[in-house]
């Protein structure tokens, strides 16, 4: 492992954070920079667009990876990059929302297909749903799955450090529980090493902020490496679902609250729990009590998860109770604190 790190972990963390560093520079002469709004957590405008650094560092490793014979770069890579793409046009000049859903189908769907060439959906048995849903409504059921996945990361990377803390805590989960992951071992130390990278520099108070470049690319790359491993029973469906707990249960309950109180989608607001939090205690304080929450309650019950599949149901619960309470406690979506006062 210790040869890994050093080959892999270690030259993305540095390319990153030089990157990152440069791309700061840019951002800044040339005003790219994320103003305050009616969903920011933030007060004073920020360079964004350093979520580039991460997709360029682990495209370059994908590229050589590819060159090397290595296939999982070639079904988990293409879709992302186009998510990518369409997530700095965004940045840059403002898309409708229906063009980039209508482009975010299209690069889920090319991931799924490419990942059906290599593992054909009657192997997918190790994936809940597999064995009872027809192989139709199963596929329809994963894009939508990937789709929300990689919208409500972008719902969720409004506090430093939050964004790629969730993401390295899933990716250290991956490490430690999924068996045997060598063939996409590089991909995971090399995206780690990334992150790390950029979180030098998004860390409370954040000197740049990832851009929709960059969440729309962990996201979609997360989505799909969750697919790829339940799949092919590697790390199971629920037990990845209790390491990404953080971030799916405050963005669903919060868009069902919104939905359910009359609330139009499209309003900005900042009423996610995680929100509330970043404001009453600060950023740094809610970004590290998501890795004390991680590494003390979610990975263990993972682990959980993983050595008895009969209690897999029992740990995504027990995972689900602390952050469900405190979008309870929060009042996450109500109108009352969906807007700025």
């Amino acid at each position: 492992m210790i040869t890994w790190l050093v080959a892999y972990f270690l030259p993305a963390l540095v390319s990153a954070l030089l990157l990152v560093g440069a791309v700061r520079w840019l951002a800044l002469r040339r005003q790219w920079l994320d103003r305050p709004n009616a969903r920011s957590s933030h007060q004073l405008p920020t360079p964004s667009l350093g979520g580039v650094a991460v997709v360029l560092v682990t495209a370059v490793w994908g590229g050589w990876a590819v060159l090397q014979g290595q296939f999982w770069p070639q079904v988990l890579l293409p879709g992302a990059l186009l998510v990518a793409l369409l997530g700095l046009i965004d940045d840059l000049y403002p898309l409708p929302a229906g063009l980039r859903l209508a482009v975010q189908t299209i690069a889920v769907g090319l991931g799924v297909w490419l990942l059906l060439q290599w593992v054909p959906l009657a192997d997918w048995q190790p994936l809940p749903a597999a064995s009872w849903l027809p192989g139709p409504l199963l596929l329809i059921a994963v894009v939508l799955g990937l789709l929300w996945l990689l919208n409500l990361y972008n719902f969720m990377d409004g506090t430093d450090g939050l964004a790629g803390s969730q993401a390295l805590l899933y990716l250290l989960g991956v490490l430690l529980l999924a068996t045997p992951v060598s063939d996409m071992l590089g991909l995971v130390l090399v995206l780690a090493g990334a992150l790390c990278g950029f979180l030098m520099w998004n860390w409370a108070p954040a000197r740049i902020f990832m851009g929709d470049v960059g969440s729309g690319y962990l996201g979609y790359l997360l989505g799909m490496l969750v697919l790829v491993l339940a799949v092919e029973g590697r790390l199971g469906l629920l037990s990845s679902a209790v390491l990404l707990v953080p971030f799916w249960v405050d963005a669903s309950y919060t868009l069902v609250v919104r939905l359910c109180t009359g609330q139009r989608l499209s309003e900005a607001h900042r009423s996610h729990a995680y929100q509330h939090l970043a404001r009453q205690f600060g950023h740094g304080w809610v970004a590290t009590a998501l890795w004390g929450l991680g590494l003390i309650w979610l990975l263990p019950l993972a682990a959980l998860s993983e050595a008895r599949q009969d209690l897999s149901w029992l740990a995504l619960i027990l995972a689900v109770v602390p952050v469900l309470g405190l979008c309870l406690y929060y009042r996450a979506g109500t109108a009352l604190t969906a807007r700025l006062s």
